[in-house]
């Protein structure tokens, strides 16, 4: 049998000996797939992918993948699932650009802008084409099994993900404030009471803002909070973006998709009763 990691090839001096990964990879650019070469050199799946990324193979028109430097943070997840969702692209039907065109959709989900970053296009034509390239089945299918492989690595799920959009979207700033208005009576420095023209006293108009304490609100729903010299001031997170989340999601499930439309609904009931049950919670 073979040395694990090399391969006999003959040439005009004689026996050479060449390494597997160096073979796998003339195979690879001449368009083999991974089982295929796994196959042929009697290794597993995970090594031929581990080849590829190792010594950069790259078919034509793909450049090889760069490696990104990262601060070492303790307790940080390796992207092992995105990796191979990623990999497992070259084993499926799709084009090199539509595979770029996947991976470019998953950073800011938006198909023209994928289309502009892969195809040498205008805006318009970009519009067109990334909402048509991206409505292919094919293409759907490689987007949603690489969103779920993203999921996997941070250790939450696609329900946590929407259920967080939507009670952004619908949150409510009176969750967080009290305020309202309260008279009172207009005096001098001495406290005696100021009288209009018709000896009546003058009443004064006051409004105020007063925070809910931590304990009875969602502070995963709070962007910041400030005191200012005109008082304390809460921000919330961007309800508009939120919302244009949620709908880049509903128009994302195909019709026959029940497992993510059940998703979705469940992740909306939930923000909806967590709503509610806050609101419940001040109130008494």
């Amino acid at each position: 049998m073979l040395p694990f990691y090399f391969v006999m090839k003959g040439g005009e001096s004689g026996v050479v000996m060449v390494e597997k990964w160096e073979q796998a990879e003339s195979d690879y650019l001449a368009g083999m797939k991974y089982k295929e070469i796994a196959d042929k050199y009697d290794v597993t799946l995970n090594t031929v992918k581990s080849w590829k990324q190792r010594y950069g193979w790259a078919r034509n028109g793909a450049p090889p993948k760069q490696k990104s430097v990262h601060t070492k943070t303790k307790g940080v997840h390796t992207n092992i699932e995105v990796n191979e969702a990623i990999d497992g692209l070259d084993d499926s039907s799709l084009a090199d650009k539509q595979k770029a065109f996947v991976v470019e959709y998953l950073k800011s989900f938006n198909a023209t802008q994928a289309y502009l970053n892969v195809f040498d296009s205008t805006y318009n034509t970009a519009r067109t084409e990334g909402s048509k390239l991206l409505a292919k089945p094919n293409v759907q299918k490689a987007v949603s099994e690489l969103r779920k492989a993203r999921l996997k690595d941070l250790a939450v799920t696609e329900q946590d993900i929407i259920g967080m959009w939507a009670k952004q979207a619908f949150a409510d700033i009176g969750d967080y404030v009290k305020f309202g208005g309260y008279d009172v009576m207009n005096t001098d420095s001495e406290g005696t009471p100021l009288l209009d023209v018709n000896d009546n006293p003058i009443i004064l108009h006051q409004s105020f803002v007063q925070l809910k304490s931590n304990k009875q609100v969602d502070t995963s729903l709070i962007k910041k909070v400030t005191l200012g010299k005109d008082g304390p001031v809460i921000e919330l997170h961007d309800q508009v973006r939120a919302q244009e989340r949620l709908l880049e999601v509903l128009q994302g499930i195909t019709t026959d998709d029940n497992v993510e439309d059940s998703s979705l609904i469940r992740a909306l009931d939930s923000a909806t009763e967590s709503a509610f049950d806050d609101e419940d919670e001040t109130e008494t």
